[in-house]
């Protein structure tokens, strides 16, 4: 069976370095990529690949560039439902929301 396109992505990253140093990437940067990509990480490597650093302000482009709010925040609205926040059927993945901190 023939290796799917992450996975060359990965076994090329990992290649020529020591055992210590591949377990290093894959702890630091490899093994949280797969855990917040799940099955898409195929469609996150093409996309970050493809990427213009240099140019970061790309009409029609969205991302968030910030900083990891604090702990207490962060988990305030875990296992919260948030369907209030929004109309039945509202389908803009990109919605801004005033809710009370």
């Amino acid at each position: 069976m023939a290796l799917k396109n992450h996975e060359l992505v990965h076994n090329y990253v990992l290649m020529g370095l020591s055992h210590a140093e591949q377990t290093q990437i894959e702890d630091a940067y490899w093994a949280p990529i797969e855990q917040n990509t799940g099955q898409d990480i195929d469609g996150f490597l093409r996309d970050y690949q493809t990427r213009d650093f240099e140019n970061v302000e790309v009409p029609g482009r969205r991302e968030f560039v910030g900083t990891v709010g604090p702990e207490a925040v962060r988990t305030r609205y875990v296992g919260k439902s948030v369907r209030t926040c929004f109309s039945r059927g509202a389908q803009n993945p990109i919605t801004y929301v005033n809710i009370p901190i």
